[in-house]
C-alpha cells in the first residue's frame, strides 16, 4: 500500500503485521504485548519500532529504528 504521510500502529495485546508499504514520511509501530512483524516497508523519513517487533527488509530515508 502507499501511505502519503504517516503510518501509526499501536498494538495493545494481540499481534500486528505491517508489511510491504511505501510511506511518505514516518512509520511508528509500538507493540504493547503481542509480537508484531514489520517487513519490507520503504519510509521517506523515520521508521520507529518499539516493543516486541521482528521482521526484515525495512528502509528509511533518515532514521531506521526497525528491523533492517
Amino acid at each position: 500500500d502507499t501511505i502519503g504521510h504517516d503510518l501509526n500502529v499501536q498494538n495493545n495485546g494481540g499481534s500486528a503485521t505491517v508489511a510491504g508499504n511505501q510511506i511518505g514520511h514516518d512509520m511508528n509501530v509500538e507493540s504493547g504485548g503481542g509480537n508484531s512483524t514489520v517487513s519490507d516497508n520503504r519510509v521517506g523519513h523515520d521508521a520507529n519500532c518499539r516493543g516486541a517487533v521482528t521482521g526484515s527488509g525495512n528502509a528509511a530515508g533518515h532514521n531506521l529504528a526497525c528491523p533492517a
